[in-house]
């Protein structure tokens, strides 16, 4: 697997790489006692659901079931299926279901203002999370653009190989 780094590259490979990159600004938000909904409760919603709780958001999920591990006293749970009209008031909103159709329903139902995911389809989202390596020191963020989540953890695993040298 081939690793670089922008500033290692040739130019005329910087321009290449620079063409095939989403407009995107990084930044990190302050979500402590933010409203957040997950719309789904599975493995991909679990992990969500984990790092918001982590974070201090004000979580709500809406799904018939939850994922094994997933505790509903430390959140608030819709048991049941996504309704349209729950998105309002919410600040970030996560569309995590195996259903695509479920997931687009749930961009759609967004107003202008709040931040959507849908983590099925990155194109539908209006922001994406990145790999992060967290120490008290600092913070590494680490993104393929939500093009490819796998990989961003492969160069995590490798540069917290890197880092603990």
């Amino acid at each position: 697997m081939k690793y670089c780094i922008q500033t290692a590259l040739k130019s005329s490979e910087v321009k290449e790489v620079m063409c095939k990159m989403v407009a995107a600004y990084p930044v990190m938000l302050a979500i402590k006692n933010q409203p957040v909904l997950v719309v789904g409760g599975g493995r991909i919603a679990k992990r969500k659901i984990q790092e918001l709780l982590e974070n201090g958001a004000e979580v709500t999920v809406v799904s018939p079931s939850l994922a094994e591990g997933l505790d509903p006293t430390v959140f608030t749970w819709i048991k049941g299926v996504f309704d349209e009209k729950i998105v309002h008031g919410f600040w970030l909103v996560f569309a995590c279901t195996d259903d695509q159709e479920v997931n687009q329903k749930v961009v759609a139902a967004c107003q202008k203002g709040q931040l959507v995911n849908d983590t099925s389809n990155q194109r539908n989202s209006n922001f994406f999370n990145m790999a992060t390596i967290k120490t008290e020191d600092y913070l590494l963020g680490i993104s393929t653009y939500g093009k490819n989540p796998s990989l961003s953890k492969k160069i995590k695993e490798k540069l917290m190989q890197y880092l603990a040298k």
